[in-house]
This record gives C-alpha cells, sequence and structure tokens, in this order.
C-alpha cells in the first residue's frame, strides 16, 4: 500500500467518530473498551454462526439448532435471544 492510499479518507470516518462517541456517552474509555470489544466479539460470533446456520439450512436435514454441528466446525452457537439481528433489530427500543 502506498502513503497516497493508506492516507485516503473515504468519506465516513467523521459519521463513524461522531456515532462512537454518541455511543460512549459518558463511560470512560476503558470502561467504553469492554463494551466495544464485547459488541465486536458478539458480531463476529453471530456472522460465523449465521454462514453456518445458511450451509445446514441448505443441507435441509433440520439441524440448524444442533449445537453439535456448529461445534464440529468450531464455530459458537449462538441462542436465539443474542444473535446479531435480535439485538440489532431491539437495539433502538430505549
Amino acid at each position: 500500500m502506498t502513503k497516497e492510499e493508506s492516507t485516503a479518507t473515504l468519506g465516513f470516518e467523521a459519521k463513524l467518530w461522531h456515532a462512537a462517541d454518541l455511543m460512549r456517552g459518558k463511560l470512560p474509555a476503558t470502561q467504553y473498551r469492554q463494551v466495544l470489544m464485547g459488541l465486536l466479539f458478539l458480531r463476529y460470533v453471530s456472522d460465523a454462526f449465521e454462514n453456518r446456520y445458511r450451509e445446514l439450512k441448505a443441507e435441509g436435514y433440520g439441524d440448524e439448532e444442533d449445537r453439535d454441528a456448529y461445534m464440529e466446525k468450531n464455530i459458537f452457537f449462538v441462542p436465539k435471544s443474542a444473535r446479531w439481528a435480535k439485538i440489532a433489530a431491539v437495539a433502538h427500543d430505549g
């Protein structure tokens, strides 16, 4: 990557920074980091889970909710109440 590429602005950095500030609120940086890292981890785990879920659904055996089908591929099983889509859907329900 050249220096020009690494310093290019994409146009949405200020919006992302503002959103992060709104999420942080009055939390100290150490606590905010814990919350943020937890959310990033949950998103990563949920994405891996959803990919495997789609694979299992396509196979058609009806084992999409079988924990072992995920463990055999070293993927966390995410309960329905903790899946990213569920959390994202209620995130603004205050």
